[in-house]
This record gives structure tokens, sequence and C-alpha cells, in this order.
């Protein structure tokens, strides 16, 4: 389902999403991440042959910030920050602190991500294709869309834009 807010949105400790899909729309306000979002691909109830039971989930943040803490070391989902009002918010950011632990995107990104970037120091791997942000492009944006973004944005853009 949808689920719309109009004050901070918190992630204080891992947060494993469930079969299905959803949608997390902040208005006005930040989403905060604290700990790592993972897809649970391992739940009863997901089934890889009926899609719909995929977990999938996007964050859309309209007039405000995603702000990603330092020892977030995974994101699982579409993470998309949108300023409408020309006053400096559609940021994905850190929190202010440098960090040196690597950061693996499995999904998308949609958004000002200058400031992430400027702030995450880790170096990973060559040989694994690592780097202090790594993103990786996910298929099930195609396979079990989040309620709402056919909407929001262009699926097939995002694709190529991956």
């Amino acid at each position: 389902g949808v689920h719309i807010t109009t004050g901070n949105l918190t992630i204080k400790s891992q947060f494993d999403v469930p079969a299905g899909a959803r949608t997390y729309i902040v208005q006005g306000a930040d989403l905060v991440i604290n700990d790592d979002v993972l897809y649970d691909d391992d739940a009863a109830e997901v089934d890889l042959t009926n899609p719909t039971t995929i977990p999938s989930v996007a964050f859309v943040v309209i007039d405000g910030n995603i702000i990603v803490s330092g020892n977030v070391t995974q994101l699982d989902g579409i993470y998309m920050a949108v300023d409408t009002e020309g006053d400096e918010d559609g940021m994905i950011k850190s929190d202010g602190d440098v960090s040196y632990e690597l950061l693996t995107i499995k999904g998308s990104l949609v958004g000002d991500i200058y400031e992430l970037y400027q702030d995450r120091r880790g170096i990973g791997d060559p040989l694994k294709d690592e780097s202090s942000i790594t993103v990786k492009y996910d298929q099930r944006i195609l396979l079990n869309t989040a309620p709402g973004l056919n909407e929001l944005i262009d699926i097939s853009q995002l694709e190529v834009a991956n």
C-alpha cells in the first residue's frame, strides 16, 4: 500500500521489507535512515513465480531530504527526493559526518546526491566493482512496481538511467 506522512519518518533499526510492494511518501519533512533497509527475499510469503509477492519498496520525499547515517551499509529500494518549491530540498545526503563505511544501494536513487558522495570516503575492492557508494540496479521495479510510482516517474526512463 501507500503510506503518507507530513512529519519526519525515521528508520531507527534494520527494516526488513516484507513480501509485496509498498510506497512511503514524506511531504514537507525528511526521511532519516539510521540503519539498513533490506529486502526479505527469504520470507515464507515470497513466491518468485508470483511477482506480486516479491518485496519492493519506494521512499518518496517531497520538499524534504533523505538523510543517511554513516553506519548504514545497505539500502534496498527506490529512494526519491524532489524539491517542488525551489528551496534547496530534494537532496539525498549524509547525516553530516564523514563515513568510511561502504554503502551498497540495490535499486535506484533520484535526487541530488552530491553531499552523500562527498561524505562517504570508504575504499571498496575494485575487483568486486565496489566503491564508497555502489548502486546496483534492481529489476524488481519492473516486476513489482511500488504503488504510485508510475504516476511520479516514467519507469522506462529510470531503467535507462541506470
